[in-house]
């Protein structure tokens, strides 16, 4: 079996801040200032130095985050491989601004 020595999934948490108020989970009562594309630029091309491969954007909500489109897209441009971690119920608004941005989305029935 071949090790791998360097981190290969990044949990990229843009928001805490959710739409549904769970009983198992209370991260949308933490307090969360929103992850700029600045920021998110330094940290991206430091997890690709690291070798990260996958990205997994997640919140709270990371659809409520106003540019997660620009996000997943940054990612992308950097060759990393994207997901979207998301409890759905906003998907279907914004669908087709993700269209092609993330690797999977939610099945919408």
């Amino acid at each position: 079996m071949r090790l791998i020595h360097h981190p290969v999934l990044c949990n990229y948490y843009v928001t805490y801040r959710c739409n549904a108020s769970c009983s198992f989970c209370d991260i949308w009562e933490r307090p969360s200032p929103y992850v700029t594309i600045a920021h998110a630029e330094r940290n991206l091309t430091d997890l690709k130095r690291l070798g990260v491969k996958v990205v997994d954007f997640t919140g709270g909500e990371p659809l409520l985050h106003r540019q997660i489109d620009g996000l997943l897209a940054l990612a992308k441009s950097k060759k990393l491989i994207t997901t979207l971690t998301t409890n759905g119920l906003l998907y279907p608004k914004y669908a087709e601004k993700l269209r092609g941005k993330s690797r999977y989305a939610p099945l919408l029935p």
